[in-house]
């Protein structure tokens, strides 16, 4: 019974749309057609369907805010967070789950782009599911939305399709967030709560532990940039060096006459002796962090 269970988990799923069938495995979305007309007649069907789809799509997004702007909000997330971005993981694997943290995040941005200014009633089951049901035929439309787009435009078909699938996986596949967000996110969740244990059992609170974090990315990036820039004209001069090598009149001088007269010219001297000076200056070591005012030795030693 349980092989039954599972082998029906991994079935795709599929959904017919217009023309189109799209299929869905776990998050892999894939589209077939088997329709028997002339391209002429697709192309221009779906030229036809390209601004339609557009007004539904904005049609429903306005349900969507409407439906914040009437009742508390956070009935929504909550109601689309639980049913898309947990599951029990004795049943489920992650490719078999059918929720789609995409359309919390969605929710979350509407919601987001509306200020709670009063009180506002609670949601009904009856929206929350029509909510729900929404957000997931706003995200087939936007498939169907770039589908047709490609009627609309002329050129690599290679690339268009490139273009689609790029589109998709950013739509349907939950993204990482930024380093600015890791940080703002470090930084609340320790500051209000933890700044005491941190500064009595370091000497530092949060903000100031991420300042040392910074301070050391900082002292790493500029040493690996500093040798980046150093090889970086190391190889400029022989570049130049062997261009004035291959010269008609030096084919049959030793290497050491020509590296004597190329390195009497002015310009290619000094060239040298500023890479001599900088060599000094590089740490044979990219990941040496030097202790400063903005990185206390005492922290780094801890």
């Amino acid at each position: 019974m349980s092989e039954e269970k599972d082998s029906d988990l991994t079935k795709p799923e599929k959904g017919g749309v217009g023309p189109f069938t799209l299929e869905r495995q776990g998050r892999v979305i894939s589209i077939k057609s088997s329709v028997q007309q002339s391209r002429s007649d697709i192309v221009e069907r779906m030229h036809d369907s390209h601004p339609k789809i557009k007004k539904d799509i904005d049609d429903e997004i306005a349900i969507l805010l409407k439906l914040m702007e009437s009742y508390d909000p956070t009935d929504f997330l909550i109601s689309v967070s639980w049913n898309n971005c947990f599951c029990d993981p004795e049943t489920y694997t992650e490719s078999q789950h059918e929720g789609l943290e995409a359309y919390a995040e969605y929710a979350l941005s509407l919601a987001l782009t509306k200020s709670i200014d009063k009180e506002r009633p609670h949601a009904l089951e009856e929206n929350l599911e029509v909510f729900s049901k929404t957000i997931i035929s706003i995200f087939d439309k936007i498939a169907l939305f770039f589908i047709t787009e490609r009627s609309e435009k002329s050129g690599d078909n290679e690339l268009h399709k490139f273009r689609y699938s790029s589109i998709m996986s950013s739509l349907y596949l939950r993204g990482d967030s930024t380093e600015i967000h890791h940080l703002d996110l470090v930084r609340d969740l320790f500051e209000q709560q933890h700044n005491g244990f941190l500064l009595q059992s370091f000497g530092y609170d949060i903000s100031q532990i991420i300042s040392c974090v910074d301070e050391i990315l900082k002292q790493i990036n500029e040493n690996v940039n500093k040798q980046k820039e150093f090889f970086s004209e190391v190889a400029d001069l022989h570049k130049s060096y062997n261009e004035y090598s291959d010269r008609p009149e030096n084919k049959s001088k030793i290497d050491e006459t020509l590296a004597e007269e190329f390195f009497s010219i002015v310009e290619n001297k000094e060239r040298k002796d500023q890479l001599q000076s900088r060599k000094t200056d590089l740490s044979e070591n990219v990941f040496e962090i030097i202790p400063n005012e903005k990185l206390p030795l005492d922290l780094l030693i801890e």
